[in-house]
C-alpha cells in the first residue's frame, strides 16, 4: 500500500435528500459532466448519474469529494477485467 493510499479516509458514502452527495476514500476523478460524474476508489470505481451534477469540492489529500444535483443511481465496479463477450472471443 502506498502512503497515498495510507492517508486517505476510508471510503464512505453520505447521501442527503438526493441532492447533497460526499464520497471518502476518492483516489482520483474520472469523467464528469451534468449527467455523470466517475470517482475511482481503493476497490474500483463509483458511477454516480443523476441530473444537474456538479463537482462543488474536491480534497485529492483527504480522499473527499463533494457533488450536489438530483442523485438518481449510485453504482459500484470493481478492478477486475471485464469478460470478454461472446462475439470478441469468437472474432480474435
Amino acid at each position: 500500500m502506498t502512503e497515498d493510499l495510507k492517508r486517505l479516509a476510508p471510503h464512505g458514502i453520505r447521501l442527503d435528500d438526493k441532492k447533497h452527495l460526499t464520497v471518502t476514500g476518492v483516489r482520483q476523478i474520472g469523467d464528469f459532466n451534468e449527467q455523470t460524474v466517475v470517482l475511482f476508489i481503493a476497490d474500483g470505481r463509483l458511477k454516480v448519474s443523476g441530473e444537474n451534477l456538479s463537482l462543488d469540492k474536491l480534497d485529492p489529500d483527504m480522499g473527499e469529494a463533494q457533488i450536489s444535483g438530483n442523485v438518481t443511481a449510485l453504482q459500484y465496479s470493481d478492478n477486475q477485467p471485464r469478460a470478454k463477450s461472446i462475439a470478441a472471443k469468437l472474432f480474435r
